[in-house]
């Protein structure tokens, strides 16, 4: 059991990493100066900044944003970018830029729309999660409905994605990540996926992996196998090792299609 810190706010990086994994996340959450950087997150992050300089290089970067005076009249114009971050209460904004754009609804006015920066080069589902709680921080903040933002890939394509009662998405993840705030809580336990190969806290997770001899440090193996040895009461690799009965060939017939077991 942990104390959590007041100070801790819920940004749109706990909510991507949740997408990848829970322990992640709370790890991000609570401790986050373990992390520990690898040479395939340098190098994504390395192709996230050129496609940020990019990006940036079309549009007037001024600073801190303020959304009580962003009007027409003021020093902001369309096409204007901001790179402060937003709080509202226990949510917040760590990477995410704000675009000023033209009010369709109101012509003498301007809006506000977020702006992100995967480190993948097509458009993906946890990208419109991303940006919807972005937009949620947003509307939090000016009181006003977010209705569209956008999504710059690495390879410099930019994806406008209308933003329509998308809460909905990322609202379990926050309920989650709320309940580690509201109380004293053990880290989600260990399994290995495929994102462990770009996580900052993969040197921690691991080790315990092998010493609990985890069923996750199968290749490939996915939740939904895991759940369901999990029934049958095989939580390690020693006890899977158990089930495997190699089946006798007959000769005379057709030699049958190899299955992978795991």
């Amino acid at each position: 059991m942990i104390a959590k810190a007041e100070t801790v706010r819920i940004s749109e990086k706990l909510v991507r990493a949740n997408l990848d994994c829970a322990r992640k996340s709370f790890l991000l959450m609570f401790h986050r100066n373990q992390s520990k950087s690898t040479e395939y997150g340098t190098m994504l992050d390395k192709l996230r900044s050129s496609a940020i300089e990019r990006y940036l290089s079309g549009h007037d970067v001024n600073g801190a944003l303020n959304l009580n005076v962003l009007s027409a009249q003021n020093n902001w114009k369309v096409g204007d970018i901001s790179t402060n971050q937003i709080v509202s209460k226990l949510l917040a904004t760590e990477n995410v830029f704000f675009e000023v754009s033209r009010n369709k609804s109101k012509v003498d006015e301007v809006s506000i729309s977020p702006v992100i920066f995967p480190v993948s080069s097509t458009l993906r589902l946890e990208d419109k999660i991303e940006l919807a709680f972005a937009a949620h921080v947003l509307d939090q903040s000016q009181k006003t409905k977010t209705l569209s933002g956008k999504v710059v890939l690495l390879g410099g394509e930019v994806k406008t994605i209308r933003l329509v009662d998308d809460a909905a998405k990322f609202r379990p993840i926050t309920t989650i990540l709320n309940g580690w705030l509201s109380s004293s809580s053990d880290p989600p336990p260990v399994v290995l996926n495929k994102h462990c190969a770009n996580c900052e806290f993969q040197h921690l997770c691991r080790p315990i992996a092998e010493r609990e001899d985890s069923l996750s440090l199968l290749a490939r193996i996915g939740p939904k196998e895991l759940a369901r040895y999990a029934k049958k009461g095989i939580f390690t690799v020693k006890q899977l090792s158990f089930l495997y009965r190699p089946r006798k060939r007959n000769r005379r017939g057709k030699t049958p299609p190899v299955k992978h077991l795991y």
